[in-house]
């Protein structure tokens, strides 16, 4: 069997750059499920405990037992600009950065279930857009105890009901 020569290697380099390539991007892809980020979050320790229940809960009621999992982008919580969650606010506590959940932006993306009351939980939360779904039930009264909350976005959705009079309550809310 003979060496390869110059242009071979460079063919085979390259087909090998382009198949690393590949599986790069594929397993960039392959969102893991709302859950599985929610247990990296746990592993991590970056939330608190009452907002991890809270994303859980989140996560149990905004998909109906019919609909495919929500996959979401990694991470779960981070502080970039554009996250589906984004986490900010974030402390140290024990020598471990805490943070808090300060955006929920998930339109679009199919969901069919309710909103759980417990979203007053992310105390910190100051937009929630959950816009262009298929979500049904009340707008929870809940809503009125996050004040920091500047966007509410439930347009486009089955939601029945009257808007909770305590939204009123919601001094920093800039668009609803």
């Amino acid at each position: 069997m003979s060496k390869p020569i110059g242009s071979e290697w460079s063919v085979m380099l390259i087909s090998i750059l382009f198949l690393l390539n590949y599986l790069l991007l594929w397993q960039l892809g392959s969102g893991a499920s709302f859950d599985d980020r929610i247990e990296e979050v746990v592993g991590s320790g970056s939330l608190p405990d009452d907002e991890v229940s809270a994303l859980r809960l989140l996560s149990k009621n905004l998909l109906s037992k019919d609909t495919m999992q929500l996959t979401l982008t990694y991470p779960i919580c981070s502080p970039e600009k554009h996250a589906e969650i984004r986490c900010d606010y974030c402390h140290s506590i024990k020598n471990q950065s805490v943070c808090s959940v300060t955006i929920i932006n998930l339109p679009s993306k199919n969901l069919d279930g309710s909103i759980d009351p417990s979203i007053d939980l992310f105390e910190k939360l100051e937009a929630l857009n959950l816009f262009n779904n298929q979500l049904s039930g009340e707008i929870p009264a809940t809503l009125g105890n996050l004040q920091y909350l500047k966007i509410l976005n439930l347009s486009s959705n089955s939601l029945t009901g009257s808007i909770p009079p305590n939204l009123t309550k919601l001094h920093n809310l800039e668009y609803l």
